[in-house]
């Protein structure tokens, strides 16, 4: 087991891990698709090849 793995399962042992969740919505990339993706699909619906 690596150093920092142990570590790890230390502070697991210890209570000291806390989940912390992803915050997309904070992310640029999420803003530009939530403000887009209405256009986009909407003319996606149009233009669908089948």
């Amino acid at each position: 087991m690596s150093t920092s793995a142990a570590a790890g399962s230390r502070d697991m042992e210890a209570g000291a891990y806390r989940y912390q969740r992803h915050q997309p919505e904070n992310n640029p990339l999420y803003r530009i698709i939530e403000t887009h993706y209405p256009e986009f699909s909407c003319g996606y619906e149009e233009h669908r090849p089948y």
